[in-house]
């Protein structure tokens, strides 16, 4: 009987829970014209906090009881803002594991650790690559949106 060779790459569901749970990573987000460079904290989930430079502007927020409050660096000092017109949308795609309904009914394996789906809802293709050790380092979104993790 063959030898069955060891997994290159990590699992998609593997990769999902530790996106969900890892504590802290640094990240490049590209998304409609804005390029944010950051970092996403979480004291546990549901406490994540983000800050990111964008459109060379510092912002930050930070899930709490009071929902998500924004923050902007101006002159040195953190001051309450609204949201950038961008921020929710960057916020939710460093925080929240967001797996859609798949028209392939799951996650499609390419190659070791690249995995590729269909969204069902808006028809745009998924790619996300994954180490051995489970851990997210690129998702797309057909040419809409890149992120890259930077652990």
């Amino acid at each position: 009987m063959p030898a069955v060779p060891p997994p290159v790459g990590g699992t998609y569901d593997d990769a999902l829970l530790w996106f969900k749970s890892v504590p802290r990573f640094r990240f490049v987000l590209d998304e409609s014209g804005v390029h944010a460079e950051g970092e996403m904290t979480r004291a546990r989930i549901g406490q994540e906090r983000v800050t990111f430079r964008a459109d060379g502007t510092e912002w930050r927020a930070a899930a709490g009881p009071r929902g998500v409050p924004w923050e902007k660096r101006i002159g040195g000092q953190w001051q309450h803002v609204d949201a950038p017109p961008y921020g929710v949308r960057f916020y939710q795609r460093v925080t929240l594991a967001f797996d859609p309904q798949k028209k392939e009914g799951t996650a499609q394996l390419v190659e070791p650790g690249h995995y590729r789906f269909t969204d069902a809802n808006t028809n745009h293709v998924h790619d996300v690559w994954v180490t051995p050790r489970s851990h997210i380092t690129k998702m797309t979104i057909g040419g809409v949106m890149e992120l890259r993790i930077l652990e």
